[in-house]
């Protein structure tokens, strides 16, 4: 017995034409659907969607983006089946590079990728801080030393010195210049460091004497001076010197006896051993005949004080230029 519906029997063909609908829209349904994998702060979603446009998908997964931020594809792309759409947030950074400092907004990844971004060069002795291979972060200060190694030359003056040599061709009261002497001259070649223009280290590189030093000679002479012929003391050695006088127990230190033990009166002198040696007996322009007895503090070189007997002399005498008279035998 056949258990078929009458319309079933009466209309097959309808049948057919009612399940072919059935079938085609169910498979215009199913290839609406979509796969995509949406990828967002750090998770990766993934399902199935019918929405049309890029930011449609994001739209209804909840994903605000803001205005800096950069999706892949953009968000007017069309949905393709097995798509994958990344959403990069942008974060700000602080970039200081040649003497600027500015604010902006990066997706990049690393130091060095944020730099190629906005187009700082950097140079083989650049430093950056932090290191390339950092990775960014938020507020992240970024900054980019620049480096630069200079050579640079200083000319320095060599002071020449000054000697002194004894001359017998020149007398004993005089000193003459044999040699004025002349500076050198030192060439110094440094390399120096500088970090955004400042210099940081400077080393020496190399060091040249240009022109040596020449010495100043002075001549200091050594011949004696003697007395001319004709003269009361010929051929007695004299110098030229600075007498002072002083009166026994007047002015601060002053006694009655000599450094010898010799009693203080007209007569004696103070001279400087080293020259004049004590015990010595000479003749004093304007004084006389004396003994070199004594010294004094203030007696160096060509320099003397006689002894007169009074204070009245002494200051009579005052200072005076006068030769003096070695008369040693």
């Amino acid at each position: 017995m056949n258990a078929r519906p009458g319309w079933l029997r009466a209309y097959p063909w309808k049948v057919l034409v009612l399940l072919s609908i059935v079938a085609i829209v169910s498979v215009v349904y199913v290839s609406s659907f979509k796969s995509v994998a949406v990828e967002a702060d750090g998770a990766v979603v993934r399902y199935r969607t019918m929405r049309g446009t890029v930011a449609d998908v994001l739209a209804e997964r909840g994903v605000v983006v803001g205005a800096r931020d950069v999706v892949r594809p953009g968000l007017e792309a069309r949905v393709a089946s097995g798509m994958q759409v990344v959403v990069h947030r942008a974060v700000p950074v602080t970039l200081i590079a040649d003497g600027r400092t500015a604010l902006v907004h990066t997706i990049q990844k690393t130091a060095a990728d944020f730099l190629r971004e906005h187009g700082v060069g950097v140079g083989a002795l650049d430093r950056i801080l932090p290191s390339p291979r950092t990775a960014i972060t938020k507020d992240m200060r970024i900054r980019v030393v620049r480096v630069k190694e200079l050579r640079e030359t200083v000319a320095t003056v060599i002071p020449f010195s000054t000697v002194r040599r004894n001359a017998n061709t020149v007398f004993r009261d005089n000193i003459v210049v044999g040699s004025p002497g002349s500076n050198g001259l030192l060439q110094e070649t440094f390399k120096v460091t500088y970090q955004d223009g400042v210099a940081v280290s400077r080393r020496l590189a190399a060091r040249i004497v240009v022109r040596d030093a020449n010495p100043r000679v002075l001549l200091v002479g050594t011949r004696r001076l003697l007395a001319a012929r004709g003269h009361r003391f010929e051929g007695k050695e004299y110098l030229r010197v600075e007498a002072t006088a002083y009166a026994p127990f007047h002015g601060p230190g002053v006694n009655g006896i000599t450094a010898t033990g010799m009693r203080a009166q007209r007569g004696v002198i103070a001279v400087d051993p080293t020259l004049i040696p004590l015990g010595a007996r000479v003749y004093v322009e304007g004084y006389g005949h004396a003994i070199a007895a004594d010294t004094g503090g203030a007696i160096r070189g060509r320099r003397i004080d006689v002894c007169m007997n009074t204070p009245g002399e002494a200051y009579q005498w005052g200072r005076r230029a006068v030769k003096i008279y070695l008369l040693r035998d």
